[in-house]
């Protein structure tokens, strides 16, 4: 299975890359964010987009959704501390 970890945060890269490794999958991290998604889904072809979704204020759903929507085939996982429950519902949707 190959896993895209995407962030802004160059040691959260480092610091899940090294958790996920353990895990046997092809593990490959990049600087980058929601609106950049459906962009490296087309050009990585993950199985998996683990997005750090930490800073919600910085997040775009809109992106989210439209590259769930065109890349059927990638599972994207949101990163989050949010709690708030119109926050996840949105998560889910997107």
């Amino acid at each position: 299975m190959k896993i895209v970890i995407v962030s802004e945060d160059k040691a959260f890269l480092k610091l899940a890359a090294s958790i996920l490794a353990i895990t046997g999958h092809d593990i490959m991290s990049t600087a980058g964010n929601a609106a950049e998604l459906r962009t490296l889904a087309k050009a990585l072809a993950p199985d998996v987009l683990l997005l750090d979704g930490r800073d919600d204020k910085a997040l775009d759903f809109a992106q989210i959704e439209r590259t769930t929507l065109q890349c059927p085939g990638v599972a994207v996982l949101l990163l989050s501390t949010a709690r708030a429950p119109g926050f996840l519902i949105d998560a889910m949707r997107a």
